[in-house]
């Protein structure tokens, strides 16, 4: 059995140089928006981390003056 269609009319399948190079360039930008706030986020990670360390120091503090003034 044999192809009767016009073979000007037959497409390959497949994606073309142009898709691939554009699917490219878009993956690229969006991680170099997305590295940027992944570093934010672990920032704000510590900050928290940090802002817990400093409430139970300050609550060791407090309770270590209570028991020696009285």
């Amino acid at each position: 059995m044999t192809w009767q269609g016009n073979p000007s009319h037959h497409r390959a399948k497949g994606f073309t140089l142009i898709e691939l190079l554009l699917t490219l360039a878009s993956l690229a930008t969006l991680s170099t928006v997305a590295y940027p706030l992944t570093a934010l986020m672990g920032q704000h990670i510590r900050e928290l981390d940090l802002q817990r360390s400093l409430r139970e120091i300050r609550c060791a503090i407090d309770a270590y003056k209570t028991l020696t003034t009285h």
